[in-house]
C-alpha cells in the first residue's frame, strides 16, 4: 500500500470522523441501526468499504481514533474499540468533546471487559442526563459499589436508576441486595414480594432470590421448599447446579442425586449429569454456596438479563451484563460459559477461547467448556484441535458415548463419511436396547452410507407440503433424512416440528419447536408456529407469549403475517371455540 493510499484514507478518516463525532446517537447500544443512526452509518460506509481491504494505521488525532472505533465496533471488536476510544481521549482538550467521548467510551470498555476503566469513565460523566448511556454509567458505578460493599453510597446511586426497560426487574434486585449487604433482610423480602405481585410471570425468578437470601441466613426450610419450587416447571443445567450445592452442604447426597437423574433424563448423551452422579459422596464436599455475598446476588441478576438478550438477538447489550456478572464474580463457570457464547464470532473467538480455558477441570461444568471449545476451532477452521479434545475423553468411561457421537458428526459435517460411520457404529453396538430417541444416531449413520449433499433441498420441498398438508407421511420421512444431514439446522428442526403438528402429533411437536426457537428466538415464523403448538396441547398462555413474540419481530412489510398473528392473539386457531382472552 503505497503513502498516497494511506493519506486517502486518513483524510476520509478525519472528515468522516469529524462529521460523525457530531452526532447524538451511538449504535453501540443497539442491535439495530434504525432512522438517525442509520444516516450516521451510511456517511461513514464508503470511508469503511475503502479502508476494508487494509490495515488502518493508528491515526494520532481525536477524529482518526473516534473513527477507528466506530470502525471496530462496527467489526464487533470491542477491544479495540475501547482502545481506540481511550486513545480519542487521551488526545482531546476539548471539554464537551471529552464528555461525548465517555459516553462512547464506557459501552465499549464495558463490552470489552475492561471494568477498571469503564468505572473510571461512569464517574467522569454526568449520570442525571436521561439517557441509555447515562443509566448504563448508573449501573456500571452500582457494581462497583458491590464490589466494595459500600452500600450507603448505593443507595444514593439506585435513586438515579429508572424503572423502565430492564430497570423494572434490575432495579428492585439491586435494592434487595443492597438491603441485605446491610442485614435489612426485611426490607429485601418486601422488595422481592413488591416485584413478584407487579409482575406475576416473574415468579421463579423472584423465587430463586427468595431462596438465595434465605439461604443466606441459613433458613434451610424456607430455601429448600422456594429452590424445589423454582425447578418444579424447568430444571435447567443452572438451577439443578444451585439446588445440589445447597443439598451437598447440607450433606443430602441422595437429594443430590435424585435432581441429576431427573437431569439426565432430560439430557439424553449428555455426560454432565452421569458425572456429577459419579462424583456425589465420593469426593470430598467442598459446595460452597452459589450466593456468599450480596454482589453475588447481583451478579446472578446481571446473568440472568444477560441470557435473555442474549436469546433475543441483543448480543451487544448482553456482553454488557454479562462483563458486569464476571466482573462481580469470576469465579462462576457459568458466566464464563455464557460470555464464551456471546464471543464465538470473529474477531472475538480469542476472548471466547481464553473464556472457556479459563473453567477448572475440578469444575462440574468443565467437560461441557471443552466441549464448546471443541466446537469453537471447528467453527475457526481447526478441527484437528477439536478431534484432540474428543479423543482425550475416549478413555473416560462416562463421556465416551457423547465424545464418540461427537467425533461421528464432526467427520460427517466434514463429510468424511468413511471416518464418522465407524464411530456410530460402536454407539450403537454398545447399546443393549435401542431406544425412541436413538433414532437421530440410526439416521446419522444411514445418511453417512447415502452421503447425503442437500438437506435444504428434502427440507424445502417436505415442509411445502407439510404446511399445505399433502403427503405427509413422505413428508416427515424426507424431512428426518435432512436432519439427520443436518442436525443442528433450526430451520428443518422448526419444518419436521411443524409435519408433526400437520399430522395431529402436537406432544411430540413440541421439543423440536422449542429447540428451533431456542436457536432463532427472533424468527417470526417459527415462534408462531410453536405458539399455535402450544394452544394445540392446552398451553394457552404460552401460546400467547409466542404469537406477541412472533408479532413484535415480524417485519412492516409482512402485513399479512402480522394480521395472522394479531388474529390468534384475539380468537385463538381458527376453528377453535376457546379465546386467547379467556385463558
Amino acid at each position: 500500500m503505497n503513502i498516497m493510499s494511506y493519506l486517502m484514507i486518513g483524510t476520509a478518516a478525519m472528515v468522516i470522523g469529524y462529521l460523525v463525532m457530531h452526532s447524538e446517537n451511538e449504535p453501540f447500544l443497539s442491535h439495530k441501526s434504525t432512522g438517525q443512526i442509520e444516516k450516521q452509518n451510511r456517511e461513514i460506509d464508503a470511508a469503511q468499504k475503502a479502508m476494508r481491504p487494509y490495515i488502518i494505521p493508528t491515526m494520532p488525532t481525536v477524529a482518526g481514533n473516534y473513527l477507528s472505533a466506530r470502525f471496530a465496533v462496527a467489526s464487533d471488536d470491542l477491544s479495540a474499540a475501547s482502545r481506540y476510544y481511550q486513545g480519542a481521549l487521551e488526545l482531546s482538550k476539548n471539554k464537551k468533546e471529552k464528555d461525548f467521548l465517555y459516553e462512547r467510551t464506557l459501552p465499549a470498555a464495558l463490552g470489552a471487559g475492561d471494568l477498571d476503566d469503564a468505572i473510571k469513565y461512569a464517574g467522569k460523566m454526568d449520570l442525571s442526563k436521561p439517557t441509555v448511556t447515562a443509566q448504563l454509567g448508573v449501573l456500571t458505578q452500582l457494581v462497583e459499589g458491590f464490589k466494595k460493599n459500600d452500600y450507603s453510597e448505593n443507595e444514593k446511586l439506585l435513586v438515579e436508576l429508572r424503572n423502565d426497560g430492564f430497570g423494572r426487574l434490575l432495579k428492585p434486585l439491586l435494592e434487595t441486595w443492597n438491603a441485605a449487604g446491610k442485614k435489612d433482610f426485611a426490607k429485601a423480602e418486601n422488595v422481592l414480594n413488591s416485584l413478584r405481585q407487579e409482575y406475576p410471570s416473574l415468579q421463579p425468578l423472584v423465587q430463586m432470590h427468595m431462596a438465595f437470601l434465605y439461604d443466606m441466613q441459613n433458613k434451610n426450610l424456607q430455601s429448600e421448599k422456594l429452590y424445589l419450587e423454582t425447578s418444579d416447571n424447568n430444571l435447567s443445567i443452572r438451577s439443578a447446579y444451585i439446588i445440589a450445592s445447597f443439598y451437598e452442604r447440607q450433606g443430602k447426597t441422595e437429594e443430590v442425586k435424585k435432581l441429576y437423574e431427573r437431569l439426565a433424563k432430560t439430557m439424553p448423551g449428555a455426560s454432565l449429569p452421569q458425572l456429577v452422579l459419579e462424583r456425589v459422596g465420593k469426593k470430598d464436599n467442598n459446595a460452597r454456596p452459589f450466593i456468599e455475598k450480596p454482589l453475588d446476588g447481583v451478579a446472578a441478576a446481571l446473568y440472568d438479563v444477560a441470557t435473555v438478550l442474549h436469546q433475543e438477538g441483543s448480543s451487544r447489550l448482553a456482553i454488557l451484563y454479562a462483563q458486569m456478572a464476571h466482573y462481580l464474580a469470576p469465579q462462576d463457570d457459568f458466566t464464563k460459559l455464557l460470555l464464551s457464547d456471546i464471543l464465538s464470532t470473529d474477531p472475538a473467538e480469542k476472548q471466547a477461547e481464553n473464556f472457556l480455558k479459563s473453567v477448572s477441570e475440578s469444575s462440574d461444568l468443565y467437560v461441557l467448556s471443552q466441549m464448546r471449545l471443541a466446537q469453537l476451532y471447528e467453527q475457526q477452521g481447526q478441527p484437528e484441535k477439536s478431534v484432540k479434545i474428543f479423543e482425550s475423553f475416549l478413555s473416560n468411561p462416562i463421556i465416551k458415548p457423547q465424545a464418540t457421537m461427537e467425533l461421528g458428526d464432526l467427520y460427517r459435517r466434514k463429510e468424511d463419511f468413511a471416518k464418522a460411520i465407524p464411530y456410530y457404529t460402536e454407539i450403537i453396538d454398545a447399546k443393549k436396547d435401542l431406544v425412541e430417541a436413538d433414532w437421530v444416531l440410526l439416521y446419522s449413520r444411514g445418511m453417512c452410507y447415502e452421503r447425503p449433499r442437500q438437506p435444504e433441498v428434502l427440507n424445502y420441498l417436505a415442509y411445502s407440503w407439510a404446511d399445505h398438508g399433502k403427503n405427509l407421511p413422505q413428508a416427515l420421512e424426507m424431512l428426518q433424512k435432512a436432519l439427520a444431514g443436518a442436525p443442528s439446522d433450526p430451520y428443518i428442526i422448526d419444518s419436521v416440528g411443524w409435519a408433526l403438528y400437520k399430522n395431529n402429533q402436537a406432544e411430540e411437536a413440541v421439543p423440536y419447536l422449542e429447540a428451533a426457537v431456542q436457536e432463532l428466538p427472533a424468527d417470526p415464523v417459527i415462534n408462531g408456529h410453536l405458539g399455535d403448538i402450544y394452544w394445540a396441547v392446552g398451553r394457552r398462555l404460552e401460546a400467547r407469549f409466542q404469537w406477541e413474540r412472533a408479532l413484535k419481530n415480524a417485519k412492516d412489510t409482512d402485513t399479512e403475517l402480522k394480521k395472522e398473528f394479531a388474529e390468534k392473539l384475539k380468537n385463538g386457531l381458527p376453528g377453535d371455540k376457546h379465546s386467547v382472552a379467556k385463558n
